[in-house]
């Protein structure tokens, strides 16, 4: 029976309700102790027993079950659990008390030793600095083949410090340089027995490779400054193994740390420059060779230039000595065939073939431009030609017989002249009318030939000549400004009386659309 106390305001200890059970009815709670796991680091070890202890007073019988299931024969307050990994589980005992029941259940784990892949780890130098950091936290992984974080695995150099866990163990970043013997001591935080075994880490083979280092020259054929590479074909240098993976640097180093990979396509701008060659097989270590471009530069000819000639002329070709093979637009070729002859109006090549490259040099025979006589300038008997075009320097003169090399003529005869003038092509000379103006002072138009008329059709390579006569009054007797330029002393065909008279000159000076005026006298005698 279980009674029920009055309220408990109530202290006269009297009751006011009570419940009867049947025999056997209740069933109250067994502690057992905490449950024995890994991850509490309480658990069984492999190889070791654990007794779970259910005695309690005034207890008449025991039943202990696993997952449910009765276990034969466990009918004692103890249980013994050996450490087998079959064992694990949750276990439940059932205890009488004479008509009363407890019951308590425990789960059970139970820490399996470490099983160790005993043999060879390779570890590839990736750097290729003849030495490998060890992770010995990711090696664990691999060495324990039922790793569990309740183990806590321990490296040593030395059998005797693995096996009794005195010295230093290897770290994190330990370098391997050459093969080496470990020591591997497995503990647990459940203070299991230490697993200890051996294994040897090895530095991994590369990846075999042709050769170390592959040097090539390429051709600046343009002579542009830089050359545009493709490092693909010379991957056949190192490896003929087509499954090979193969990544190029700017440099060995960087090859070798694996870093700043680069495009196969280069642009080659120094004499010389290193590449990075970095190749990995599918079952060996990466390999790092070293690629040596050099930039050739072709010379070029420092003689052969475009050559101006008279029209229907032939000329000579020459690109001079130095070079091991020549070979000409025009078909000739040979390691002599320095120039060409015959050679006219055109456009030509030759390739020159020096310091193991070919550079072709364009050349071009073009028309001579002819000088151009763009000015004579005249001052009193003085005459100044100026001249531009063609080629300097010019020859002048005024009878094309006799030429000097100075454009200045003193004395020059009065009256229309011709000016001369040759360039050093000589192909052709060219000419100009000039004038230095005839001054005329006096006529007399007596029909005997002589000063019969004022003459100045010299005038006629001007532009908008016109000439006027004037009396002593001021009075315009003669106007013109049409070619031949000549006065007879009349006027409307009547004849002038003897006297003086004034006349104005103007013109157009064509080179230069300069205006020019000229004033004088003149005598003009009838008889």
């Amino acid at each position: 029976m279980i009674a029920d106390h009055l309220a408990s305001s109530d202290r006269t200890g009297r009751y006011d309700s009570g419940v009867f059970l049947k025999a056997g009815s209740f069933i109250g709670k067994k502690d057992l102790g905490p449950d024995l796991l890994i991850s509490t680091n309480n658990s069984i070890c492999e190889g070791e027993s654990k007794t779970i202890d259910a005695t309690t007073p005034g207890a008449t019988s025991y039943q202990w079950f696993k997952e449910g299931v009765l276990l034969p024969g466990e009918t004692n307050a103890l249980l013994q659990i050996p450490g087998l990994p079959s064992n694990s589980g949750n276990y439940e005992v059932k205890i009488n008390l004479g008509g009363c029941s407890l019951t308590g259940s425990i789960k059970v784990e139970i820490l399996e030793k470490a099983l160790i892949n005993y043999g060879n780890y390779s570890f590839c130098d990736n750097q290729l600095s003849g030495s490998v950091p060890i992770n010995f936290t990711d090696l664990s992984n691999a060495v324990i083949d039922n790793f569990s974080t309740a183990y806590i695995p321990k490296y040593y150099l030395k059998q005797g410090e693995a096996e009794t866990g005195v010295g230093t163990p290897l770290t994190n970043g330990w370098l391997l340089t050459e093969n080496t013997e470990v020591f591997i001591r497995v503990e647990s935080a459940a203070g299991c027995v230490p697993v200890v075994g051996k294994i040897t880490l090895a530095i991994g083979n590369k990846t075999p490779l042709l050769k170390n280092t592959f040097t090539e020259s390429v051709c600046d054929d343009k002579r542009v400054g830089t050359v545009q590479v493709d490092l693909t074909p010379y991957i056949n240098e190192f490896t003929d193994d087509n499954s090979s993976s193969v990544l190029f640097f700017a440099s060995v180093a960087d090859a070798k740390n694996n870093v700043n990979p680069i495009s196969s396509l280069q642009t080659l701008g120094a004499d010389s420059q290193t590449f990075g060659i970095r190749v990995k097989s599918t079952n060996a270590c990466p390999n790092v060779g070293e690629i040596v471009i050099l930039k050739k530069t072709p010379n070029n000819s420092s003689v052969l230039e475009d050559k101006p000639i008279c029209e229907n002329a032939t000329t000579t070709l020459d690109a001079g000595n130095g070079f091991d093979y020549y070979k000409w637009s025009t078909g000739e070729e040979g390691p002599s065939e320095s120039s060409i002859s015959n050679i006219g109006i055109g456009d030509y090549w030759v390739d020159l073939s020096s310091n193991g490259c070919k550079y072709r040099q364009y050349v071009k025979v073009t028309v001579a431009e002819l000088p151009q006589i763009t000015n004579v300038e005249v001052n009193g008997n003085t005459a100044t030609v100026f001249v531009t075009g063609g080629n300097q320097p010019y020859e002048y003169s005024l009878d094309n017989i006799t030429y000097k090399d100075s454009n200045l003529f003193s004395n020059v005869p009065r009256g229309l002249g011709t000016i001369y003038v040759r360039d050093a092509h000589n192909c052709k000379t060219i000419t100009k009318e000039f004038l230095v103006l005839n001054l005329i002072n006096v006529i007399t138009p007596n029909a005997d030939g002589k000063n019969d008329v004022l003459d100045y059709s010299d005038l006629s390579i001007k532009k908008d000549v016109k000439i006027e006569i004037f009396d002593r009054y001021g009075t315009s007797v003669f106007n013109s400004q049409n070619q031949p330029y000549l006065w007879d002393g009349k006027i409307n065909g009547r004849v002038l009386p003897t006297g003086t008279y004034w006349y104005i000159l103007n013109w157009i000076e064509p080179e230069t659309n300069l205006p020019a005026t000229y004033k004088g006298w003149i005598l003009l005698k009838n008889r």
